[in-house]
């Protein structure tokens, strides 16, 4: 399997320091109660945002990705029926209807790893160990 990762923050996790702008907006957003639930649904680093059979993004054929914004985790030879690109959804207390909580319910730690390209390879163990879920 092949996992498109996500590797950059959006502009909700900035700094007052990286994004003095951003940073403001941020805080002003943030006694809106409409806010909260958006903020809780962002994308994060390390969130699976696509998964793919083998070679999707590592084959002769590969289709290309942003280097700049994602990377793509290949386990070879792993076969998973579960959706690790799904969202985060849970039943609604008071409307009793299945919102979002979590644009991502899983992500996958690439910190440490040696990407080349854009593209690392790991073993099915080391993606279990990396491996994250959310909720």
């Amino acid at each position: 399997m092949e996992y498109l990762i996500l590797k950059t923050n959006g502009w909700m996790d900035v700094t007052a320091i990286e994004n003095p702008v951003a940073f403001a907006r941020l805080t002003a957003l943030r006694n809106n109660p409409i806010f909260e639930g958006k903020f809780n649904r962002r994308q994060r680093s390390g969130d699976i945002i696509e998964q793919q059979k083998d070679g999707y993004w590592t084959g002769a054929n590969a289709r290309g990705f942003r280097r700049d914004k994602f990377v793509v985790v290949f386990v070879p030879g792993l076969i998973r029926d579960e959706l690790y690109s799904a969202p985060l959804t849970e039943i609604d207390k008071k409307t009793n209807e299945r919102i979002t909580v979590r644009k991502h319910e899983y992500s996958i730690d690439v910190s440490g790893l040696s990407i080349i390209g854009g593209i690392v390879s790991i073993t099915e163990a080391e993606f279990e160990s990396r491996l994250r879920r959310h909720g």
